[in-house]
């Protein structure tokens, strides 16, 4: 044979190239549209358990005292003081921005400082309230 794998003897080239294709099975393409579908099916399939399973990550496990390990009343009550830290520290911007005096402030420190210090050093008066308007409270 040639490199180009054509027999050496032209006329059996030619002979060669006369020759049909075999005939196919009959069930041949039925079972390669079946193997197709059933790729296509599968593919589907994962690409749902991906998006199921990546959604399951997003919801929580249970109420808090139901998550046992991953999450505790303890941590809600820290996010519950991250809240109240974010609160008292817009009130502390808008007082200096609208100049307030100093009593006001020492006392917007002062109740950072308790808030820092945990929830037992804050009085029920001083604590932050939910405002739906977004307007600063006053102490």
């Amino acid at each position: 044979m040639n490199a180009d794998r054509t027999p050496a003897d032209p006329q059996l080239a030619e002979a060669l190239r006369r020759l049909q294709d075999p005939p196919a099975p009959a069930a041949l393409f039925d079972r390669i549209l079946r193997s197709r579908a059933q790729r296509r099916w599968r593919r589907r399939l994962g690409l749902a358990c991906l998006v199921l399973a990546g959604g399951l990550l997003w919801l929580p496990a249970g109420p808090p005292g139901e998550r046992g390990d991953r999450e505790t009343g303890a941590t809600a009550a820290a996010a519950d003081r991250g809240l109240e830290l974010w609160l008292l520290d817009r009130r502390l911007q808008a007082a200096y921005e609208h100049g307030a005096d100093s009593e006001q402030l020492a006392r917007l420190w002062q109740a950072r400082a308790n808030l820092l210090a945990g929830p037992a050093a804050i009085p029920d008066a001083m604590r932050m309230k939910e405002v739906s308007d977004g307007s600063v409270l006053e102490l």
